[in-house]
């Protein structure tokens, strides 16, 4: 029998050493893995943002509660709205563990709606939970002549928008479309801090946005009368603005309804965490455990209590059963949604 050639004896010893080396990886336990090992965090959103600072405060305080106490290295990767970073994280990113990632709460809301750009499928997610909840508000700049939210049914407001799928550019494009009132969206701005400078110089009038950076790094907008509320989101009065009506109150008919609260839905989803889909379970586990570990760490919340962010925990179970929830609308209603929200 002739001799094998030196290359496919070669080919054979990369190819063995290769499985041989997945296979020691795999015997793993997670902290064998995960010690001496940096972890990414992806953020789908700027810097300067409540997904950003929250993201941030996470990462100080869950190499503790992760085995082998990894260090963990946020990066920003904005763009459409977190779809970019989705695509990555779920798509290409490796599936080892090394990589989780924070992507806006209205990416899923979006897959249903139907996005070219979005490669990926968040029903296949494995969600590893969530910090926050959040309202959505629509403000105005205090020298702007609407007052209250009945004046938008009778002049334009002119506000920030920061791209398809954005709460920025959404909401005031459906409330338009459901509601009829008549906003103005002015596209181009970088992230939700970009708008926010943009409103103070006088360049647009309004903005809609999530209430928390009104609570924390914007705070002093709200406080000194700055900036003043005009709708809200949520189900329940503001406790900073109790006589500021929800976006429900003009809502006519249950079709309507029905739409805002898909379009809404999200704001119980607070700033979502997920892992690629094939990350082994023993590690899927492990980034579980240390998130909820984290959030309920007295460090973190005296540091997240300071700054007035929300990092109240949600469960991967109810994520997933939030994006189940969605993929269960209508398809009339999604149709019907479709005509309603920007497209790219």
């Amino acid at each position: 029998m002739a001799p094998l050639p030196r290359t496919l004896i070669g080919a054979a010893a990369a190819v063995l050493g290769s499985v041989l080396f997945a296979a020691s990886a795999l015997g793993e336990s997670p902290e064998e893995f995960y010690r001496g090992r940096q972890i990414r965090l992806i953020v789908g959103n700027a810097v300067g943002g409540d997904y950003d600072l929250g993201a941030r405060l996470l990462a100080r305080h869950l190499t503790r509660h992760l085995p082998g106490n990894p260090a963990i290295a946020v990066q920003n990767m904005p763009g459409a709205a977190s779809i970019s970073a989705a695509n990555y994280i779920a798509g290409v990113a490796p599936k080892d563990g090394t990589i989780f990632g924070s992507v806006s709460r209205n990416l899923p809301s979006q897959a249903v709606i139907g996005r070219a750009a979005l490669k990926v499928d968040p029903r296949e997610f494995e969600w590893v939970g969530s910090s926050g909840t959040s309202t959505v508000v629509c403000y105005v700049r205090s020298a702007s002549t609407v007052r209250t939210a009945d004046d938008l049914f009778t002049r334009d407001l002119i506000v920030g928008g920061i791209g398809s799928g954005s709460t920025q550019s959404m909401v005031p494009t459906a409330l338009h479309r459901l509601l009829g009132m008549r906003f103005k969206v002015v596209e181009g701005y970088k992230g939700n801090a970009d708008a926010l400078v943009a409103l103070e110089r006088g360049e647009i009038e309004g903005l809609c946005s999530g209430l928390s950076p009104l609570r924390t790094t914007h705070a002093s907008l709200l406080k000194e009368g700055r900036i003043r509320l005009l709708l809200h989101s949520g189900a329940f009065r503001l406790p900073e603005a109790p006589d500021v009506p929800s976006f429900y109150d003009f809502a006519k008919g249950e079709k309507v309804q029905q739409m805002l609260r898909f379009l809404f839905a999200s704001d119980n989803f607070g700033r979502p965490y997920f892992a690629p889909p094939g990350i082994p379970a023993d590690r899927l586990s492990a980034l579980r455990a240390g998130f909820v570990a984290t959030l309920i760490d007295p460090a973190l919340k005296a540091e997240a209590d300071k700054v007035q962010l929300d990092m109240t925990y949600r469960p991967p179970g109810a994520l997933g059963a939030f994006v189940r929830m969605l993929y269960a609308t209508p398809p009339d209603v999604v149709r019907e949604i479709q005509e309603i929200v920007p497209s790219p």
